[in-house]
Parts: C-alpha cells; structure tokens; sequence
C-alpha cells in the first residue's frame, strides 16, 4: 500500500492569505498568523507520515516559493506544485500528478485547522481501504479533508468554491458516481473573525483540559502557554 499525505500551502504574503481577517489583523499579523498554522500543520503531519508508512507532500503556489518551502520541508516531505487558474482545477491537478507517482491511498488536508486531531487523517487512510472516498466535512460547509483511492475528476467540477455549497455539491457529485463514500467527524476551519475567535477559546480549553496536543506556534499568537 503505497500513501500520500497531502497540504494545500500557499505563500505567506501579506495580500494573500487570511483576507477574510482584514478587519481584525494588520496585514503582518495575518501573515504570521497563517505561517504559525502552516508550521504546526506540517509538524504535525511529519509525526503522523512516520507512524502511518506514508509519504508526506507539500502542494504549494506560487512556483516561485518553492526556495520557501524546500527550507520549511527539509529532506524527508516532497514539494509539489498546484497547478490552475481555479483552486477547483489545483486540487484535481494535485490528486492527478500524485496519483501518476503511482500512489494507491491519497488523503489532501488544507493548512487552515491548526487543531486537527491527527487520528482524523489516520481514520481517513483506514476508511480508504474500503471506500472511494473519504470526506471531513467543515463547519463552514466545505471540506477541511478530502481523500481518494484513484481519481474521480468529476468531484472537483462544477463546484462553487469558497462557499457554503462546496460539501453538499461534492455529495452530490459522490453519489452520481456511485462511489463507495464515508465521512469523518465535523471540524473547523479558520477563516473568519468569528472562527478566529473560537479557536483562540479552543486552545484556552485545550490547555485547561492539559491536552497532549496543543499548537504551539498558534498558540504563542495568541499568548497561550
């Protein structure tokens, strides 16, 4: 069984990340904010490739960060690059060329859950060895996880991105292709002020709760030890 562990990672620039926070953040403290998620993410991701037999990818844009994150993923995660005008055709594109490299179980998770419980993805690859599709529906009405056992183009066409309509259309789409499907428990993303907010309480609680995992980096952004 050949894995592929898979984060959606875009360049931390000050007019291209978290721009739904502009009425909260300086263009720096967004910037820093979306770096703090990208580190925990893929230091995260790191321990679990190592317990799971998978490999670990970087899907990044632009191409010219590349420089950026080979320094961020040192020798052991490989760097690809999306390729699209539409985030639509980058994730196709994705699953498309790593899918080429062979790959039998691929599962993509965005660089915008901090918290994500790392036995969520491992769920997902456990569920793919009986399903087509695996999806981790978000509380905003997309999809924070998404993996597949070989590509299915038609789950990534005529969908409206970056709304409330992404998860429902991708059902949709799951069920006229008469794929094998299961979902993983909901989780959030952070995009907004309000979902700020409430992971700013979260991690709070996840050090009341004295939780092993606790973001680090994100929770130095907002003084939490």
């Amino acid at each position: 069984m050949k894995r592929a562990l898979v984060i959606m990672a875009k360049e931390p620039g000050e007019e291209k990340v978290k721009t739904r926070l502009e009425i909260c953040l300086a263009p720096k403290e967004r910037v820093e904010l979306y770096r703090c998620f990208l580190k925990d993410t893929v230091e995260e991701a790191i321990l679990l490739a190592k317990r799971n037999s998978s490999n670990l990818f970087i899907a990044y844009t632009p191409t010219r960060a590349e420089k950026m994150f080979r320094k961020m993923a040192g020798e052991n995660i490989l760097l690809i690059s999306q390729r699209g005008l539409s985030f639509g055709e980058r994730l196709k594109n994705v699953f498309r060329d790593i899918f080429a490299l062979n790959y039998n179980q691929v599962v993509l998770i965005g660089s915008d859950s901090p918290t994500l419980p790392l036995g969520f993805i491992k769920d997902a690859f456990q569920g793919l060895c009986d399903n087509d599709v695996i999806i981790g529906p978000a509380t905003d009405g997309g999809y924070y996880l998404i993996g597949l056992t070989k590509m299915f183009p038609e789950l990534f066409e005529d969908i409206d991105w970056s709304t409330s309509r992404v998860l429902g259309q991708t059902v949709t789409a799951i069920s006229k292709l008469g794929l094998r499907s299961n979902f993983l428990p909901v989780w959030y993303d952070v995009d907004t002020p309000e979902q700020l907010n409430f992971l700013e309480a979260h991690l709070r609680c996840l050090v009341l709760a004295k939780e092993r995992y606790l973001p680090k980096r994100t929770a130095a952004f907002f003084d939490i030890e």
